[in-house]
């Protein structure tokens, strides 16, 4: 099965799961030992992120403010410590960087939608 790495971590710990590969572009320090699919010669790469999003029009001066303020929350450590726990990392983006960001995860997917022809039932 695949599963978020922040649901699954638990059970592998436990030793109710056995990890065998990670989708995401390098190994991640909760599971070291498990290599990544492109490691084991397979070319995915699929990463399950979170971001906060502001309603359309936000003014520019208060986005820049909520993302400044959310700079300073993911540099903290024990802000990284806990999220490290469930094996994510934070990442702060500018927010032009993360509308790049969702604008190519949009076009990755679609593309595979509409190579695998997948449709909802």
């Amino acid at each position: 099965m695949f599963d978020n790495i922040s649901s699954a971590l638990p059970q592998v710990r436990a030793g109710q799961l056995r990890a065998l590969a990670l989708t995401g572009g390098q190994r991640n320090p909760a599971l070291p030992d498990v290599p990544t699919l492109k490691e084991l010669g397979i070319p995915v790469e699929a990463n399950t992120w979170f971001a906060l999003f502001a309603p359309a029009g936000m003014p520019p001066e208060v986005l820049g403010r909520l993302n400044e303020e959310m700079g300073k929350l993911v540099l903290q450590p024990d802000f990284k410590a806990k999220l490290a726990e469930f094996g994510a990392s934070p990442h702060n983006m500018a927010p032009q960087q993360m509308k790049d960001y969702v604008n190519a995860e949009v076009a990755k997917w679609r593309e595979v939608i509409e190579t695998s022809g997948a449709t909802i039932d």
